[in-house]
């Protein structure tokens, strides 16, 4: 009998081929199966403990957390049902009391559902070395001891070697995503907590109420419906649905032709506001009067008066400093410079990142006034390697995404063709479909990464380590999310191809000229003095209320499973 497992979500080749491995190994054991006898205490030890460890301590610890997580879930929606029904009629001192326990309790329900999402990730990531690595000891040990299985060491010793360096690189993608996942689980909590839930200008999506008249007008009938709307297509979507029930009907969708903001004196709920399509009137209710406003923004939406509401769009505390791209590149040109100059030969150049403070001096002394200080020499002994690199690893990540927003979906994409082949033409066709001055700026950062992995006998920094490092810098979403999690192994795939295949996907020919689109932000303090500023927008997190992923029709928008959880169930398998 072969060994089975299942992963959450995609696979990536590595992935396939680690758990392909299993079989193999099933193989092997029954070659030795009539010997084996005398090395069960052996095996008990380098191979049962640990896999029985796993299932005690992962596993049920993540079954442990769901409960935790459904509880909360079921806690949570009985207390926006009874939120959302309290009557706007009653004392102010009542409503203010209703919100804050709202407050609280939507509070708690983000600590345990951000909190399941982490564990799930921990036991899709740990799963592939915590019990390929033991089952790889024992298969050493069992083949070295018997004559046929040294045969059989001898056979397989270079998939073994293979086998041992991705179990490697999954355990440091490991590592560098658990610390990538709690990062972006604090942004989304602490932008969820300070009201900023909107998904964008051009989209939103999330929970509305659509009120319902019931038999002979005695009241509103409130129906939970998961809601969606693309400014750009003006198509309004809205699927019933019911967290606690579980079901998923048919989705009602119309072109939207206006949006207006409830009177509360003409409804006895609250947070109410109207959407209009020809003669049919829909009366949706918000979450709470920030849901509603950012609804309304999104729809542009009127007050009952029919005048345009002021914007309340945020700007958030950061203005967009603006920097030349031809100054853009003498940064990067003389960061890598340096690197080469000195840093080649040093272990995890890249992968250690150098002091805050020391990187934040560099980047304020190499640019005054939006111009590159040609007296910065960063081969004195002032500047750490570690310290050139992370200020470059900064200015690509505080900057719009180096591969573009625009273009995200489509590298998603490419990493996840099966065929290495197909991936990389899907790659390189990607890659020349970008503006000009990224794709120049991106060549000349992978020539320069292709020359550090070349040296990666000394630096121990293999293009999959690269990939690692610079994946999320170089290659993100507009909008953040907790799912998105599941993303960044795909985002090193694109970047260890990119370093792996530079000479053929990047040619001396990259289009030189540096004005083939608008300047690029960067987000650094000294930046933005540097330049005139113009108004900041906020990154962007997932709608506050995701519906389930195995839920959402075939022929419906793919959102609802690209939702983070902050007011959901996770959107992953329920075990491990």
């Amino acid at each position: 009998a072969g060994f089975k497992t299942e992963m959450i979500g995609d696979s990536t080749e590595d992935e396939v081929q680690i758990i392909g491995s299993f079989k193999e190994f099933s193989a092997l054991i029954n070659l030795v199966e009539d010997q084996r006898d005398m090395f069960l205490d052996q095996a008990e030890n380098r191979l049962l403990n640990p896999l029985d460890n796993f299932r005690h301590q992962e596993v049920h610890a993540t079954k442990e957390e769901k409960k935790s997580f459904e509880r909360s879930s079921t806690n949570y929606c009985k207390s926006l049902e009874a939120y959302l029904n309290t009557s706007s009629k009653r004392k102010d001192a009542q409503l203010q009391e209703a919100d804050d326990q709202m407050a609280q309790e939507t509070g708690l329900f983000l600590q345990h559902s951000c909190g399941y999402v982490q564990r799930l990730q921990d036991v899709q990531l740990r799963k592939t070395f915590d019990i390929v690595e033991p089952l790889l000891g024992f298969m050493r040990d069992q083949m070295t001891f018997y004559h046929q299985g040294y045969d059989l060491c001898n056979d397989f010793s270079g998939d073994f070697q293979q086998l041992q360096m991705k179990l490697q690189i999954a355990r440091e993608q490991y590592e560098q995503q658990s610390q990538q996942t709690t990062e972006l689980i604090g942004r989304v909590i602490e932008r969820a907590k300070a009201g900023d839930t909107s998904a964008g200008t051009l989209a939103r999506q999330g929970y509305c109420y659509l009120q319902k008249s019931r038999i002979g007008g005695l009241g509103y009938q409130s129906i939970k419906h998961y809601c969606q709307f693309i400014k750009d297509d003006g198509l309004f979507v809205m699927f019933p649905y019911n967290q606690q029930q579980g079901k998923l009907s048919n989705p009602d969708s119309f072109k939207l032709d206006s949006c207006t903001r409830r009177p509360t004196e003409s409804i006895e709920k609250r947070f109410c506001f109207d959407v209009t399509s020809g003669d049919k009137v829909y009366t949706l209710q918000g979450l709470n009067s920030k849901d509603r406003t950012l609804w309304m923004e999104v729809l542009d939406g009127r007050e009952p008066d029919y005048m345009m509401i002021d914007s309340m769009k945020k700007t958030g505390d950061r203005s967009t400093g603006i920097l030349a791209p031809a100054t853009q590149l003498q940064f990067v040109d003389k960061c890598i410079a340096a690197v080469e100059a000195k840093g080649m030969d040093e272990e995890g150049v890249y992968r250690l990142s150098g002091v805050a403070s020391k990187s934040e001096k560099l980047m304020k002394v190499m640019i005054d006034k939006g111009k590159l200080n040609d007296k910065v020499n960063l081969l004195d002994s002032e500047w750490e390697v570690k310290t050139i690199t992370s200020t470059l690893k900064n200015f690509f990540r505080n900057r719009e995404a180096l591969l573009t927003y625009k273009l995200y979906p489509e590298f998603l994409a490419a990493a996840k063709e099966v065929s290495p082949n197909d991936r990389f033409r899907a790659v390189h066709k990607c890659v020349t479909t970008m503006p000009p001055f990224n794709q120049k700026i991106l060549g000349v950062l992978m020539r320069h990464l292709a020359r550090v992995s070349k040296s990666a006998d000394v630096n121990k920094m293999h293009a999959s380590n690269i990939g690692v490092v610079f994946g999320p810098t170089l290659m993100r979403p507009l909008e953040e999310s907790v799912a998105g999690i599941m993303d960044i192994k795909y985002q090193n795939i694109v970047i260890e191809m990119m370093v792996e295949k530079c000479a053929e996907i990047f040619s001396e020919q990259t289009p030189t000229s540096p004005t083939g689109t608008l300047p690029h932000s960067v987000s650094h303090p000294a930046l933005r003095r540097a330049a005139p500023t113009a108004p900041g927008h906020p990154a962007p997190v997932a709608p506050s209320h995701a519906a389930p992923a195995a839920a959402v029709p075939a022929a419906a928008p793919a959102a609802p499973a690209a939702v983070a959880p902050t007011h959901a169930p996770p959107l992953a398998p329920t075990s491990a």
